[in-house]
């Protein structure tokens, strides 16, 4: 059977968690539509310190995820129409972005919107960029996925997606970082995102055998809830899971400027080496470096740590350690 599925909630973490549920769980297909509330979604082997601006995250408290799909960081918000493709097929002959692409193409087309496929299978309307798309083979089920940005908050996007990347060291996929523009002020009539949701299920229902809808249970839920629990939520999957990496920088402060190195496993500095260029600042260099060993990589684990240890440290200095270093 072929499912239209609508989801009920606006939860990131139970939406990707969904997808894995529908791939892993079932033989039918699916075509599930979900909006998610203000979050950012990690490709899978992606490492998410060097992808994502986290002072953004951490002072919005803005979800991350890590999917189980290949591909780029994205943003989401409610503005945002995600759509999955769950289906099963051939082994060997599964992955096919163009199978997928083209049918959401002829979509745009129907509201007068012209849209290409891009080099990384993302859709572009004027040579910016509307969507991104991923994939990801389980035996013989596939999961296609991508977004549609409707109206989202672009500024917003540029935002949390726009890290010094360049002082990371690392063997991780990196995104592919693309002008980017919403549908909504491309179309000649105008659309509710309500609209635009009804008008792509609309289409697959008459071009293609998506008919009838499907409803979660509470069986499914409960399921869903609990990989949600175990997996989506947990800091070892979506932090943890990077890949290993090195970041140097050069941090400077109001007292002077300090050359910060660290080895990072599992989200955790396992090795942290700082230089101060003063003797002033040869102090508050040996007290992080003291105290900062075996500590996670965010700015709140940080900010903790050193409060801990404030003595030794001058006023307002950890603020702008953090700030300084995760800017």
């Amino acid at each position: 059977m072929n499912y239209i599925l609508i989801s009920e909630t606006n939860d990131p973490y139970f939406n990707i968690a969904t997808e894995e549920y529908l791939l892993k769980n079932f033989s039918d297909n699916f075509l599930f539509i979900y909006r998610n509330e203000t979050s950012v979604i990690v490709g899978k082997h992606q490492n998410v310190f060097a992808e994502v601006n986290l002072m953004d995250v951490w002072k919005q408290n803005i979800p991350i995820v890590r999917r189980i799909t290949g591909g780029g960081t994205v943003y989401h918000d409610l503005s945002n129409v995600n759509f999955s493709f769950v289906e099963t097929g051939e082994k060997g002959k599964l992955i096919d972005f163009k199978k997928y692409l083209t049918p959401v193409i002829g979509f745009l087309k129907t509201i007068g919107i012209d849209a290409v496929i891009g080099e990384k299978n993302e859709l572009k309307v004027g040579g910016a960029k509307v969507s991104g798309n991923a994939e990801h083979v389980y035996r013989n089920r596939l999961v296609h996925h991508g977004t549609l940005l409707f109206d989202a908050n672009l500024n917003k996007l540029r935002s949390i997606l726009n890290p010094s990347s360049a002082n990371y060291v690392d063997f991780s996929v990196k995104s592919n970082r693309s002008k980017v523009a919403n549908i909504k002020p491309l179309l000649k009539e105008r659309m509710t995102i309500e609209d635009f949701i009804a008008e792509f299920v609309s289409f697959y229902k008459d071009a293609f055998d998506y008919s009838t809808s499907f409803k979660l249970q509470l069986g499914d839920r409960k399921t869903i809830q609990k990989l949600k629990s175990s997996k989506y939520l947990t800091w070892e999957w979506n932090f943890g899971y990077s890949p290993d990496f090195t970041i140097e920088k050069e941090v400077v402060v109001s007292n002077g400027v300090l050359n910060f190195k660290a080895d990072v496993k599992k989200g955790v500095m396992t090795a942290v080496n700082i230089r101060a260029n003063s003797e002033e600042m040869s102090e508050i260099s040996r007290i992080l470096q003291d105290n900062l060993e075996e500590t996670t990589f965010m700015p709140d684990s940080i900010s903790y740590q050193l409060n801990e240890v404030s003595k030794g440290l001058p006023e307002n200095f950890t603020d702008d350690f953090i700030k300084e270093l995760f800017g």
